[in-house]
This record gives C-alpha cells, sequence and structure tokens, in this order.
C-alpha cells in the first residue's frame, strides 16, 4: 500500500483501494512490474535495542523438557549425527530493537574455537548460523556465557526455532524454543508491569502481523484487540521547498524491518542528492537512489529508502531531503504513522483495510510501551 500524487485525495483513495500490498508496495499502476525480489535490506544492530530481561531464564513451563537438559531428537538420514560438543545450554532473553532477537545463552568449554557456530533452523528452511567470534560475550550469574543472536519477523513469534553448536564439523544436540515461550514466560512471572506491557503488545502485533500476511493463522501469538484508537491525524505528510510537487509517493515496508520508501520525480540530466535526518537540524545520512525505469509527466521516478526504524521510534517523524546544487527542491516530514492515517481513512471506506489497520494499531501500542520499557530502565 502507498501513499501517492495523483489526482484529489477523494479519486486517490478510490485508486489505492486495489493496490494494498504491503512489502511490494508502488505508488502506481505505472511501476507495478518493479522487481522488489532484488531489493536487499541490511539489518544493523543499533544503540537503541532495548534489552528486555536481567539474566536469562530458563525453563518456561510450557511442558517441554528442560532445555539446559537436552534430550538427542530421533536421527534421520537428512539430519547430521548428533555428537557431544560440550556446551551447555544456560538460558535465553529478547531484544527489540530494529528487529526481534532472541539469545540463546551457553557455557562453552574453554577450548571451544572461534569458528565454532550456533546454527538455527526456522520451520521455513531459514538455516544461519552465528560464530562464536561473532557472539556476545557476557556474565550472567557469575558465569562467562555466549549468547548467540536470532532474529526472527514479528509473523514468526510462534515459530520453532531449532539451535544446535556446530563444532569442528560435529553437530551438538537440538535445543527448540519459540519468542512466544518467552514472552509468556515473563508474562506469568514476577517481572516489571513495563516489561509485561511489552511482551504483551508484542504478542499482539506478532498475532496481527501473522492474520495480515496469512501466516500460520492457526497459531496466533496473541489474540487480544490492540488499544490503540488510531488517531493520526498529527502525522499527516508535510513537504516544502522549491518543487514538492516531485514528491511522487511513499510506502511502508514492515518486513524484515520497519522502513519507508519515498519516490520522487527527477528532470532529465539534473543530479539531485538524497538525505535522511531523524529531525531537521540533525546530522545527515545521504541515502542512495534507486533508478524504477518509470517516467511520469515527462520525468524520471527514483525511490529512496530509509534506514530501519527501531520499534520504539516508529512514531517519528524523520526528513528526507531532495536537493541539486544544495538547494532544497523537497522536504518531507513523513513517518509510520503517516502511512497509518492513510490507512485508516481507507479502512474507513473499505473493511477489506482492517487487518492493514489493526497491524499498524498493534504497532503503536508497540511503539508505546517499548517507550515506557525504556524509560523504566
Amino acid at each position: 500500500m502507498n501513499h501517492t500524487k495523483q489526482k484529489s485525495w477523494p479519486q486517490r483513495l478510490l485508486v489505492l483501494l486495489a493496490a494494498v500490498v504491503l512489502c511490494a508496495a508502488l505508488p502506481a499502476a505505472a511501476l507495478a512490474e518493479e522487481n522488489t525480489a532484488s531489493i536487499q535490506t541490511q539489518v544493523s544492530e543499533t544503540d537503541e535495542d532495548i534489552p528486555w530481561a536481567d539474566p536469562p531464564q530458563s525453563t518456561p513451563e510450557t511442558g517441554r523438557s528442560d532445555p539446559a537438559v537436552p534430550t538427542p531428537p530421533p536421527q534421520d538420514p537428512a539430519t547430521p549425527e548428533t555428537a557431544q560438543t560440550g556446551e551447555h545450554l544456560e538460558g535465553y532473553s529478547l531484544s527489540l530493537g530494529e528487529t526481534v532477537t532472541i539469545y540463546f545463552y551457553v557455557t562453552l568449554p574453554e577450548d571451544t574455537p572461534q569458528d565454532a557456530a550456533m546454527q538455527f533452523t526456522l520451520p521455513d528452511s531459514t538455516v544461519t548460523q552465528v560464530a562464536v567470534a561473532d557472539a556476545k560475550q557476557v556474565e550472567v550469574n557469575g558465569k562467562s556465557c555466549t549468547a548467540f543472536p536470532c532474529q526472527v519477523a514479528a509473523k514468526q513469534l510462534t515459530d520453532d526455532i531449532e539451535a544446535r553448536m556446530v563444532v569442528n564439523g560435529k553437530y551438538g544436540p537440538v535445543y527448540t524454543y519459540t519468542v512466544k515461550d518467552y514472552l509468556n514466560y515473563l508474562l506469568e512471572h514476577d517481572y516489571p508491569q513495563q516489561t509485561k506491557e511489552l511482551a504483551g503488545t508484542l504478542l499482539v502485533y506478532g498475532g496481527k502481523a501473522q492474520l495480515y500476511f496469512g501466516y500460520r493463522t492457526d497459531a496466533i501469538a496473541g489474540t487480544a484487540e490492540p488499544n490503540s484508537t488510531a488517531n493520526w491525524g498529527s502525522y499527516q505528510l508535510e513537504s516544502s521547498g522549491t518543487q514538492t510537487d516531485d514528491y511522487y509517493g511513499s510506502s511502508l515496508l514492515l518486513e524484515p524491518v520497519i522502513q519507508i520508501r519515498h519516490y520522487f520525480m527527477v528532470p532529465d540530466g539534473a543530479e539531485c542528492t538524497f538525505t535522511f535526518a531523524w529531525n531537521a537540524g540533525e546530522p545527515e545520512t545521504e541515502l542512495q537512489p534507486v533508478d524504477t525505469n518509470t517516467r511520469f509527466d515527462g520525468k524520471k521516478v527514483y525511490y529512496v529508502v530509509t534506514p530501519a526504524i527501531a520499534f520504539r521510534r516508529a512514531d517519528a517523524m524523520p526528513v528526507v531531503a531532495m536537493r541539486q546544487n544544495g538547494a532544497d527542491l523537497c522536504i518531507l516530514r513523513y513517518g509510520v504513522f503517516s502511512y497509518g492515517d492513510m490507512v485508516r481513512a481507507l479502512a474507513a471506506v473499505d473493511e477489506s483495510q482492517l487487518p492493514l489497520l489493526n497491524l499498524l494499531r498493534a504497532l503503536d501500542d508497540l511503539t508505546t510501551a517499548a517507550q515506557r520499557y525504556s524509560v523504566a530502565g
């Protein structure tokens, strides 16, 4: 789905009703054949990452065997043989920054090589490895632990994450856990109210993401309704500059991270630069424009993508600027809930937009909870 610069607002809303695609959103039918599958998003950890718990907790009451005493699963010809790799699983923690990241904490023998790795496997057959050299080294309850991160999309909170050490080509026993297990543990035990609020809103956001994307809807992470009233009138797009008509539209991406894609029309032969800042007057980051190979009103259409937006900053109104020779052609203030305000308007005339509206309402609640958690320390 997208904001587009076409016709009047009522006409624009009608045009958009049939074009609601969240992760490959296009501002107009003329761009419908863009190959978005080739666009890769880089995910990086930032100082905005929010730690969730003090020492990681082990053995949530899910009916599973204690993960600190793993039992090897039955082997089949496609499964590497299980060996004794020497690690001991101590527990888990979760962080919420630009992504949902669960950490597996293990103690390792002193002779574990730096190229040994924790291998993660998700139900969609995605396999990743994190080497010891790249993992966090932390102390928990007086023990020196290695924390291996595994990132998941919001819709994957109920997915079984299989983790096993790979040491010198040998595979250790499999540990299985879900983000939902961890969040339920926080909700069922003695943690501060801000922590429980954050856990509960993340479960609801994950559930709404499953419903919107049609992903594992038989096992919804959180079934409650969001509290947000979606009153986003204060987030409406603001623009300034000498050529604001060259702003073409915007779309929102929620996977693998939250980003906003802005489209601009550039005259033939013009060399324009694009920048991003969280607020006007703050340091700017250069954005690389991508040619859509599309023309509109005799101009080329380019897009730029903002950096990843952490959950607790989803209510920001970042500034994206298009300049030529230092002159401000088009300066935008546009945030996630600027997009959300348009979704709210669409949902008022088309009930099929309600799953998307509910997803953004849940994100609103999650953003508020993440901010409260951060302030509470």
